[in-house]
This record gives C-alpha cells, structure tokens and sequence, in this order.
C-alpha cells in the first residue's frame, strides 16, 4: 500500500541504494526488494519464498553465510517484527565486510502491524544501544507531525477510495506533508520512522 510514510521513506533511500556498488544482502526484503533501485549486485533474503526471493531463511538462527561476506546490508522495516533485534544485527554486522555499509529503517510512530508479530519501537537511544558496535554516518528522521497525522488519515480513509486513486492520493499526502513538517522546529520527534546508514569500522592494528 502506498502509504505516505513509503512514499517519502523510499523517496529518501532511493539516492543512498544508487550509490552502493559491490555485493548488497537484502534482509526480509520480500516483494520490496529494491533491485532496481541500485548497482550493487543484491541477494533478497526473506523468511517465507517468492518470486523475488533469492535465499529463504530464519532471522532467528545464524544468517546462512560466511563472515564478511558482503559489501552492504538492507534492512528496513524488519527490527520490529523479530523477537531479538539485537540478534540480527549482530549477524548483519557478522556477514558485513569491514568497512561495510549497513542501511538501517525502522518505524516509530507507526500503527501496529503484525507480519506475523510486531514487538518494537526504536527510538534514536535505543538505536544507539542496539546498533552500538556500527558508526552512524548518517541519520535521517522520516516526517514530523503532519506527515504523521497524513498516514493516519490514509490508512483510515483510502479504502473507500478506488484502487486506482490510492498511489496517486498517497503521493499527494506524503509531498503535502514533507513541505509542512520542513517549516516544523522539532518535527524529528514526531518521525514516523528512522532510517540510519551505518558503517562497520575497519579493525586497526
């Protein structure tokens, strides 16, 4: 669904996937693989097959590759729905190279959403535990208060629209509410989700 919290979180990772190159581990990526949006030669990992599903797997075992095996890692919308977290990303950062680039979304203030459970909430702190033994390079707050306010009339609203009006309705909503949260003071506290870029430092001597 083209909600307006995709909308504007794709509009902000599509410039970071275009610049990835080498070898890029998508986890839970689905149907949303993203493959078209980067260089990087992408392997989708996800917990159930599909068409664009490249390696099947339980995100609460051991990731079924070698240490530093990958350039990138893709992991968006994902944290939230597994039972230790913080076991994945120690595997994310076991199966990046040094010096690799993990690409980081989670949702904040976002509706419950079972896939098939929704434990988590991240809260830049509790990015910064979790994601403690990686570098941030960058982090982005995805909309403020009216793009907040915007997902929640789409979600409430758009099944009475025609399928067809959705995309274009969602779209309109999210490029509305990212002028208006721009003018907004403190519009990071009221993020719909983070999306963090970080980097696995090079071990030195």
């Amino acid at each position: 669904m083209p909600t307006p919290v995709r909308v504007v979180f794709e509009g902000e990772l599509k410039p970071i996937l275009r610049k990835l190159v080498g070898t890029l581990l998508n986890i839970g990526g689905g149907s949303m693989s993203y493959r078209e949006w980067t260089p990087a030669e992408m392997v989708n990992l996800d917990l159930m097959p599909g068409p664009d599903v490249d390696v099947v797997a339980d995100l609460s075992r051991e990731l079924p590759f070698v240490d530093c095996s990958f350039d990138h890692v893709l992991c968006t919308s994902v944290l939230e729905h597994v039972s230790q977290p913080e076991q994945v990303v120690s595997e994310i950062r076991r199966v990046l190279k040094p010096g690799g680039r993990l690409v980081l979304y989670v949702p904040y203030l976002f509706p419950v959403h079972p896939d098939p459970r929704d434990y988590w909430r991240f809260s830049p702190d509790g990015l910064d535990v979790l994601c403690s033994d990686l570098k941030p390079v960058k982090r982005i707050a995805v909309g403020g208060p009216f793009l907040l306010i915007a997902n929640i009339l789409y979600l409430k609203l758009s099944q009475r629209l025609p399928h067809r009006l959705r995309h274009k309705w969602g779209r309109l909503m999210g490029s509305l509410a990212v002028r208006l949260d721009s003018m907004s003071r403190d519009a990071d506290r009221w993020a719909s989700g983070w999306l963090w870029v970080l980097d696995k430092v090079r071990r030195t001597g």
